[in-house]
């Protein structure tokens, strides 16, 4: 039997308290433009968001919680105290 490592972002998800949930999966898929399949599709680990996405996603995470899903992200912030992605 195989047993498939979970993805960064399975590991996060799969950690969200469970009233915080609905919010964070519904604001990831407004901002990423994305079905509820899509999302499902993420959190089940059978595809994976691309670039874009992750970086959104990072926002929205760090937003949450100040994790970020992503081992080779983290955020900055600007002058104004925005967020910027920054990818390694």
């Amino acid at each position: 039997m195989s047993t498939k490592a979970k993805t960064e972002f399975q590991n996060w998800i799969g950690n969200i308290k469970h009233e915080n949930y609905a919010p964070i999966r519904d604001a990831i898929i407004k901002e990423c433009g994305v079905s509820r399949a899509t999302f499902a599709s993420w959190s089940r680990g059978a595809t994976s968001p691309d670039l874009d996405k992750r970086v959104t996603i990072a926002v929205i995470a760090n937003n949450y919680n100040e994790e970020i899903p992503f081992g080779n992200m983290y955020i900055d912030h600007d002058e104004e105290g925005n967020p910027q992605v920054i990818v390694r």
